[in-house]
């Protein structure tokens, strides 16, 4: 029997689905904090441990409950930081404006391959 009323757990399940909608599917963060995203991973993982020990441990079952559910939160936020728009110089080479990069020089890629033609292949 769960602690929580089934309206209460209606309402849990409702803002993780939410959450994790936001995280893979909603608008990325400004720019990737990947390092705040490892902590909250990190963070995700201490929750997950701690409410696994709290249940099977201490028998507490709600407080379990909510330290696995914070670090779903935690994960979510994690993924959303990670999706940011890319920094300066990390996109690839595209456009200035930040959109899709230039149209691929193939001139430039038959004058390459030109070259290559006369070199020996190297083993695999």
């Amino acid at each position: 029997m769960s602690a929580l009323s089934p309206y209460a757990t209606g309402a849990l399940v409702t803002v993780l689905v939410a959450s994790m909608a936001r995280a893979f599917f909603g608008p990325p963060a400004r720019q990737p904090r990947r390092g705040a995203a490892r902590a909250l991973l990190g963070g995700t993982a201490l929750c997950y441990l701690a409410g696994a020990a709290l249940v099977v441990l201490g028998g507490a079952t709600l407080a379990g409950a909510i330290l696995v559910v914070c670090g779903i939160e935690a994960s979510c936020v994690g993924a959303w930081l990670v999706r940011g728009g890319r920094d300066d110089g990390e996109d690839g080479g595209g456009g200035s404006d930040g959109g899709e990069p230039p149209p691929w020089d193939w001139d430039a890629f038959d004058r390459a391959r030109a070259a290559w033609r006369g070199r020996p292949h190297a083993g695999v």
